[in-house]
């Protein structure tokens, strides 16, 4: 009884010490939004515009303040003052509305920000998934082309006992199995560097944990270029940039208009503390600066000269958008019906395998046929997961080009 007690303890301590969490990719990607600092950083931003825009609708209220002394003369006299004053802007060229605007853009661009951000991150991400989870069925590969590879080697020594094969062919077919082993126990290795890679780009560090997944993704080859070019964070912050350079020239004609403004107040005055004079006023000014030494000219002019550099800039930036859209879209395209000639391939190589094993034991081919054929198949299998990793990681850079986490 104390035995079973015993091995029961191992048991359940071995598991509790085994015990790997495991994670998907929405699990990585939530991680991500929650923990990685670039990201964080770029929300306290949008917090940060956000206030500011609400500053600049306070230039639409009045100002306020609140006055009050105490005097005492030489002839001992003494007095005592306490009032209320306001001041209202009533027009100022546009001045405070045109700041509203460009305080709004600001925000949008600050949110346009965050979104290439997560598209650049999440690419990173899903790269360093992609690594790991191409791995793990690269072993589960290469577990079984060593599984073939020894059962090839029985078959080789076998004939070589029997006089059918020479000394050179079983030394060649044991440094194939060598060789396979070799690149299951390297590729095993690489794997735990690309976990770690994961937790570089999580910001994390999790004791143990597992990554669970496919490389397969949904892609509609027909997507239309055109609309999605228009939802890309760069091209959006050079259409901002236009709207911000004509804010911009809007507030250096300003000065060029005359200021207008209300004022008022109210006070209460008297002899020590009594404070029994009462006093009021209201007024409306208005103001013209007819000579800035020129100054006014020039802002002008030099906001004139920033608008057309940024239409300029935001027709460079499309037609190179519109470039490398089409570029990662071809690629990607090209890469997924990709998948579908190497799958052709490896069915065919498969069955020739097949054939040439049953042919090569009963003699009927030579071993360097034979060993060929083997070898085909072989590189078909990791073919088709190399094929199927491309599609992934074009996937990957189509959706960081175009500003995206997902389709």
């Amino acid at each position: 009884m104390r035995k079973l007690i015993f091995f029961l303890f191992i048991f359940f301590l071995f598991k509790v010490l085994s015990y790997a969490e495991v994670l998907n990719w929405i699990q990585l990607k939530n991680f991500l939004k929650e923990n990685n600092p670039e990201i964080q950083n770029a929300l306290r931003n949008i917090d940060k515009y956000k206030l500011l825009y609400k500053s600049s609708k306070a230039e639409f209220y009045p100002d306020f303040s609140i006055s009050g002394s105490v005097r005492k003369s030489k002839n001992s006299d003494t007095g005592s003052s306490i009032g209320i004053a306001g001041k209202l802007d009533l027009f100022r060229g546009f001045k405070n509305s045109i700041s509203l605007d460009i305080s709004k853009i600001e925000v949008e661009n600050r949110k346009l920000e965050l979104k290439r951000i997560l598209a650049d991150k999440t690419y990173n991400l899903r790269i360093a998934y992609g690594e790991v989870v191409y791995l793990k069925n690269l072993i589960k590969i290469l577990e079984k082309i060593l599984k073939r590879k020894k059962e090839n080697l029985d078959i080789v020594v076998l004939r070589y006992e029997a006089g059918k094969e020479d000394i050179g062919v079983k030394l060649k077919q044991e440094a194939d199995f060598k060789a396979s082993l070799f690149e299951l126990e390297k590729r095993k290795r690489e794997l735990e560097v690309k976990k770690t890679k994961i937790l570089k780009e999580l910001n994390a560090n999790f004791e143990t944990f597992e990554i669970t997944g496919t490389l397969k993704f949904t892609f509609n080859k027909d997507i239309e270029l055109n609309e999605i070019i228009g939802y890309i964070p760069e091209y959006q912050i050079k259409e901002n940039e236009i709207e911000l350079a004509k804010l911009n020239l809007n507030y250096d004609r300003a000065p060029f208009y005359p200021e207008l403004n209300l004022t008022g107040s109210v006070s209460k005055s008297g002899d020590k503390f009594s404070l029994d004079e009462n006093s009021w006023n209201l007024g409306v000014n208005i103001s013209y600066p007819f000579f800035s030494k020129g100054k006014n000219f020039y802002n002008l002019e030099i906001s004139k000269i920033e608008l057309k550099k940024s239409e300029g800039n935001f027709s460079d930036k499309v037609n190179e958008l519109k470039l490398n859209l089409k570029e990662v879209h071809t690629d990607l395209i090209n890469s997924v019906e990709n998948i579908e000639v190497v799958k052709l391939y490896l069915n065919a190589t498969k069955e020739r395998a097949k054939i040439a094993r049953i042919k090569y034991v009963n003699g009927l081919i030579s071993y360097e046929d034979w060993d060929r054929i083997e070898n085909d198949y072989i590189n078909a299998e990791k073919n088709l997961l190399e094929a199927e990793f491309s599609a992934f990681r074009n996937y990957a850079l189509f959706l960081k080009v175009i500003g995206r986490e997902e389709l």
